[in-house]
């Protein structure tokens, strides 16, 4: 995963978007954002992740080397006792083994409301779900997941008991995209403060950069020898036509192919 913590320091994030790719071998508790967030102990140090986003592919092999029992999840692969609310995965989780969840694999206690997963999830695990591979003592309200996408006709592959409830509903690729997921989100999620529509895709958190969301899932590549504005979608036959065609902040991207032209960049 790409945090891992301490049962007794506290866990807070928000705001927060990952994107990459993870590859390990044997049954280490792995997420696109957590790997394992352990149970708090000691003065009950805080447990809150929220407008929170991942697109990391996961992919675990040889995870029957090791009898450690582990989750794989898009957000989190062990998750004791945390607070998850507004978050989204929609890389692919991908394992010989353990719990894997779309978006969280080993959920034990803590509340989870307004987080959906679409990407794809593997079926040779011992506890699958298009949510949450294995629940214990949580609970799940108000979530999604792609049965399309995920491969997955339930949203949790095991509850283990303990009073867990478990409220998330599957849906197509049409309706979890576009404008449709504001009408199909049932709305639970806030689609004017929080939560964005796009057009063919699945929502954005309003809280981060949309372009720096949308990039990842779909990347736009330039033509060859053409200088592309990605945000404005204007492309250009010189880096310097481009960049004096730019506004601060915006990003170019250069396609394949040979530059001759020197350029000039005034920097305060």
């Amino acid at each position: 995963g790409q945090f891992q913590t301490r049962a007794d320091t506290e866990a807070e994030g928000s705001n927060v978007f990952v994107s990459g790719a993870i590859e390990a071998e044997g049954g280490v508790s792995t997420g696109g954002l957590i790997g394992t967030l352990d149970a708090p102990q000691g003065d009950d140090p805080t447990r809150t992740i929220e407008n929170a986003g991942t697109d990391v592919d996961i992919e675990i092999t040889n995870h029957e080397s090791t009898s450690s029992p582990s989750g794989i999840g898009g957000l989190m692969g062990l998750s004791e006792e945390a607070d998850i609310s507004d978050a989204y995965a929609v890389g692919d989780v991908e394992s010989d083994g353990g719990s894997i969840g779309g978006a969280i694999g080993d959920m034990k206690q803590g509340d989870v409301e307004r987080v959906f997963a679409a990407g794809s999830v593997s079926d040779d695990g011992s506890n699958v779900g298009g949510v949450v591979g294995r629940l214990e003592f949580g609970s799940v309200a108000d979530s999604h997941w792609d049965t399309e996408a995920t491969g997955q006709n339930d949203g949790l592959g095991n509850d283990a008991g303990g009073g867990s409830s478990f409220d998330a509903k599957g849906l197509t690729t049409a309706e979890a995209t576009g404008d449709s997921a504001a009408i199909d989100f049932d709305g639970a999620f806030d689609f004017d403060n929080t939560w964005t529509t796009v057009d063919d895709q699945y929502p954005v958190l309003q809280a981060i950069d949309e372009q720096t969301q949308l990039e990842v899932r779909d990347p736009v590549t330039p033509e060859d020898d053409e200088v592309l504005n990605l945000q404005t979608g204007k492309q250009f036959d010189t880096i310097s036509e481009a960049v004096d065609n730019a506004d601060e902040g915006e990003l170019l991207r250069v396609g394949a192919g040979t530059f001759e032209k020197s350029v000039t960049i005034d920097v305060d």
